[in-house]
């Protein structure tokens, strides 16, 4: 099986050159996504990660599976979301509902939640 980063790197070439210009639906919400994006890019992306690592620990390795603009990596308590235009993740504690930081501590205050979307790196960073 490929590593996360592999994985992710084909769902997003596969969502840009299948997905998006062939649903309709996906228009709408891709435009509103790079809107948020561009908004909050300031924010956003302050901590870079590692995908491979974040994926293992978060959810021993599952498998990246499409979801519209995001990419999903399905743990029995946590998933990675990754999200294909702004190139970030985000790590949803299921259970107990909440955003985590890198180190699996919750993220507490709007701040912080909106401050939980983490840049992906690149494979030479990694």
């Amino acid at each position: 099986m490929a590593d996360a980063k592999t994985q992710y790197q084909v769902l997003r070439a596969n969502f840009y050159n299948k997905e998006l210009p062939n649903r309709t639906d996906l228009t709408g919400r891709y435009e509103e996504a790079k809107r948020k994006f561009e908004m909050h890019k300031d924010k956003w992306g302050k901590i870079s990660v590692n995908i491979n690592e974040v994926v293992e620990k978060f959810t021993g390795n599952a498998p990246g599976e499409p979801h519209d603009l995001k990419c999903l990596y399905k743990g029995k308590r946590y998933y990675v979301i990754v999200d294909y235009v702004g190139n970030y993740l985000r790590i949803r504690d299921v259970v107990n509902q909440v955003y985590v930081k890198p180190d699996g501590t919750p993220c507490v205050g709007e701040e912080e939640v909106n401050a939980a979307h983490y840049r992906i790196k690149t494979r030479e960073e990694m």
